[in-house]
């Protein structure tokens, strides 16, 4: 493997057996110590040596990989020097370049990396920096990851118990609400969806989800009904809040790009690269970056279920300041069980976890105790020293004398404890990539500039589910095989593939006349342009079509494929669609009254049912 680092202070090169980190790695050190260089130094040598790469960037310091120079031509750092740096030296853009370049090549030469290692590298290593949650750059489509199963996860029970927990708790954190699937009814019903759909590998649409929280597919949770669980208004108003999220402009970059799937991501290329993924999130705020980690591994553990094992370092998951993401006893962020289980059990199938963190008093020790390589900086405080030599302890680690050398350590100086007990002092190498800082939105956009499309625009927007509808209000759909005749009957020929809503409105009128009692049922057909198009009761019954409307016309369950246009805004709300009932009864009375006999009328209140009907029959 290539050295990412000397020995002190015989200047040898160290290098490191891949398959060690399989035992998992740490580095912690301050601002200022070299942290982020021997990072980048250790990813650059594993993935020169064939190890794919998953990093998670929260602060943006990790893009500088994809910052690769063979020989750094001044006028290929051009672009990515500092205006505003050259200005303060006095010194044109190009001088910067051209001094930045002589600076680099001389610090490489005496690492012993020449241009032509620096080229080896770049011909077997591909570096792509993902941008989720954002359209500069390359995006990332998180949102169907939440509803796609991975591939097999419905075969292995306590995989899927575990994916679909990730899953509610992301989608539950995005909208601000708990998700304890043991006591909070909405993680209740969210992961009995889920699990159904999953454990036969169906990958549901968002639309598809928010219509089955409304209307589960399923009469009980438990021993008691969902009524009893969870409320149809209260279902209802968690599928708005979904819903909200999903029509939000900012949320348009979280469904839309390079598809959440771990095992794609880490395939090596059809051209025989070794994949490195850059994931940066210094563009999200905390809340967003907590939900794309949770998802992101979340997938990695269901990933890493359906291999089988090895002691060779099969792929390896780099988190980069994991400050927040993996604290102490008792908190219990979103990110923290699936860090933990990776961490107790990726080993086995070769699967190594690095973290790297400047704050070494927010990490769970306990946790790290799992992890067989320590990297250590100078770190100031005397805290900080002693949760490190705390957990070097629980690691196994002798610590003898090791305080007092860790607060005298040089910039890019790193105490060492490897898994077969070797250790020592080590100083990082120059790295192959330009270190510049977190790149910027315009220096993501650059890296992709002239690259072509490498991922994909959302698809259609037109729902693939049925929208939910008001309470008592119940859904049909019209049957492939009826009739054109009776089709003609209802009134309506669309030349659209969309099902749109027509409306049955099923009434019982009364007349009454000294006594006499004559009673007749009245159904009132809309039909989809009329239902769409107005809201006025008296123009709907007039437009209605008097027919006798059969039930063996239409079907309780949807077709198997079908999209679906918009409600009327009259059936969107649960006040809007009784003020519209109460009118059609009113109108249907006046209607009654005109064409029936004398005497007093009324219309009782009988049932209201959307019909979808469209050109796409069955």
């Amino acid at each position: 493997m290539l050295p990412f680092a000397t020995d002190l202070p015989t200047s040898a090169p160290l290098r490191l057996d891949p398959s060690d980190l399989t035992r998992h790695a740490v580095c912690l050190g301050m601002t200022g110590s070299g942290k982020t260089g021997l990072c980048v130094a250790l990813l650059e040598a594993l993935a020169g040596h064939g190890v794919p790469l998953l990093c998670l960037d929260p602060k943006g310091d990790l893009t500088n990989l994809a910052l690769q120079f063979p020989g750094y031509p001044p006028e290929d750092l051009l672009p990515w020097v500092d205006p505003v740096e050259a200005a303060q030296a006095g010194v044109s853009p190009g001088d910067l370049a051209a001094r930045t370049s002589a600076r680099w090549r001389a610090a490489q030469a005496a690492s012993g990396l020449s241009p032509a290692v620096h080229q080896a590298f770049v011909d077997r290593v591909d570096v792509q920096v993902l941008t989720p949650g954002s359209l500069t750059g390359v995006p990332v489509d998180v949102l169907s990851a939440l509803t796609t199963p991975p591939p097999g996860v419905g075969d292995d029970p306590d995989t899927l118990r575990l994916f679909v927990s990730g899953a509610v708790t992301a989608l539950l954190g995005l909208v601000g609400l708990p998700a304890d699937p043991m006591t909070d009814p909405p993680a209740i019903l969210l992961a009995r969806v889920l699990s159904d759909a999953f454990a036969v590998g169906e990958a549901l649409s968002f639309d598809a989800l928010l219509g089955r929280v409304v209307d589960p597919p399923f009469d009980q949770l438990g021993v008691f009904g969902v009524d009893q669980v969870i409320a149809r208004q209260d279902r209802r108003a968690l599928a708005l809040r979904l819903n909200a999220v999903l029509a939000s402009p900012a949320f348009a970059a979280w469904r839309t790009g390079v598809p959440l799937d771990v095992g794609a991501l880490l395939a090596v290329g059809e051209d025989g690269r070794t994949p490195l993924r850059v994931l940066t999130l210094s563009h999200l705020d905390d809340r967003e970056r907590m939900f794309f980690v949770a998802v992101l591994l979340h997938r990695l553990v269901a990933w890493t279920r359906g291999l089988e094992g090895t002691g060779r370092l099969r792929a390896l998951l780099f988190f980069d300041e994991v400050y927040g993401f993996l604290p102490p006893h008792p908190r219990r962020p979103p990110s923290k069980d699936p860090l933990l289980r990776l961490l107790k059990q990726a080993r086995a199938v070769g699967v190594g976890v690095a973290l790297a963190t400047q704050n070494p008093v927010d990490l769970d020790y306990k946790a790290l105790s799992n992890a067989g390589t320590w990297f250590v900086g100078r770190l100031q405080t005397a805290q900080d020293r002693a949760r490190v030599l705390d957990g070097l302890d629980q690691a196994g680690v002798v610590t003898d004398d090791l305080e007092d050398v860790v607060a005298t350590l040089p910039a890019r100086a790193f105490v060492w404890r490897g898994v077969r007990g070797a250790g020592g002092v080590l100083r990082s190498r120059q790295t192959l990539s330009l270190l510049r800082g977190p790149l910027t939105r315009e220096g993501l956009a650059r890296l992709t500039a002239g690259r072509g499309p490498v991922w994909s625009p959302p698809s259609d927007d037109v729902p693939h589910t049925a929208p939910p509808v008001p309470e008592g209000v119940h859904v049909r759909w019209l049957r492939g095989d009826v009739a054109d005749d009776v089709r003609s009957r209802l009134g309506f020929s669309d030349a659209t593939s969309a099902r749109r809503a027509a409306v049955l409105t099923r009434l019982e009128v009364v007349f009454d006349e000294g006594g006499w009692h004559e009673a007749t049922t009245v159904d009132v057909w809309v039909p989809p342009d009329i239902a769409s198009g107005s809201a006025d009761p008296l123009a709907a019954v007039r437009g209605s079509a008097r027919v006798v409307f059969d039930p063996s016309w239409h079907d309780r369950s949807a077709p198997a494929t079908a999209t679906y246009g918009p409600l009327p805004r009259w059936l969107e709300t649960e006040a809007d669609h009784r003020a519209w009932v109460r009118q059609v009864r009113v109108a249907v009375q006046a209607e009654a009254v005109a064409e029936g006999p004398s005497g007093s009328v009324r219309a009782e209140y009988g049932d209201v049912r959307v019909v979808w009907v469209g050109v796409v029959w069955g």
